[in-house]
């Protein structure tokens, strides 16, 4: 023995292993009761809790922490599950990050999929390239893929990209680049992307705190020409 206590295996300590798991690969460590018990050829991956990772056999680079994480994992890899069935079912998904309890529970073969919150993307299952973040979003589609959510702790989710690139804030469908279900305030411009027009909305004159006669207007600027339109009934073209 090299050390104190030397042991060449795996030890049992209360029914939990703690060592390499089956396979006893140098690169794998396995903290709990059956965590890593099927393994035969996976390597370098880390799993610490009751059951983490109990099914993988030939998947490798996973890290799972917390009870039945990576559980039902076969093949799959690259994957990181921190809290309860984080990735649960996931079979042979690839570069999958789920934090939070239940996190990413029903990605089967979906892959590089990251949800953080406690039952955050539920519902995908082969859906691919999704960030998710908030408790409670459930009810997504299986397929979903290239989305960005961020949701409350309730499930409410305040803003949706969907996989085109449209922002959606207050609805989950976005019908344009940018959604907004609700008022819009701005004390700027608001211009395209080549200059050749503005609006803007603003209060004439900017000190209306001492100026009881202030109105409010709304200016579109093209090139040669203008409209602007205010609450005191005038209205103007240039």
């Amino acid at each position: 023995p090299s050390k104190k206590l030397d042991v060449n295996g795996d030890a049992i300590i209360y029914g939990h292993t703690v060592g390499r798991g089956a396979g006893a690969t140098a690169t794998n460590l396995a903290i709990g009761y059956n965590t890593l018990s099927a393994n035969t050829t996976g390597s370098s991956n880390v799993g610490i809790g009751y059951n983490s990772l109990v099914s993988n056999s030939s998947g490798s680079n996973n890290v799972a922490i917390g009870e039945n994480a990576l559980n039902v994992t076969n093949t799959g890899s690259s994957n990181v599950a921190v809290g309860y069935g984080a990735l649960f079912v996931n079979s042979s998904g690839y570069g999958n990050i789920g934090v939070g309890t239940s996190a990413l529970l029903n990605v089967t073969t979906g892959q590089y999929n990251i949800a953080i919150g406690w039952q955050a993307g539920l519902g995908i299952t082969t859906g691919n390239y999704n960030t998710i973040i908030g408790a409670q979003v459930t009810g997504l589609a299986s397929n979903l893929s290239n989305n960005i959510i961020i949701a409350d702790g309730q499930g409410n989710r305040r803003i949706n990209v969907d996989s085109v690139g449209s922002v959606g804030i207050g609805t989950t469908g976005p019908n344009a680049k940018l959604d907004v279900n609700g008022g819009v305030s701005t004390n700027g411009h608001i211009r395209n992307s080549w200059g050749e027009w503005s609006m803007n909305v603003a209060q004439y004159p900017n000190n209306y705190t001492t100026t009881p006669d202030y109105y409010g207007g709304l200016t579109f600027d093209t090139p040669g020409r203008k409209l602007f339109i205010s609450n005191k009934n005038n209205e103007g073209v240039s």
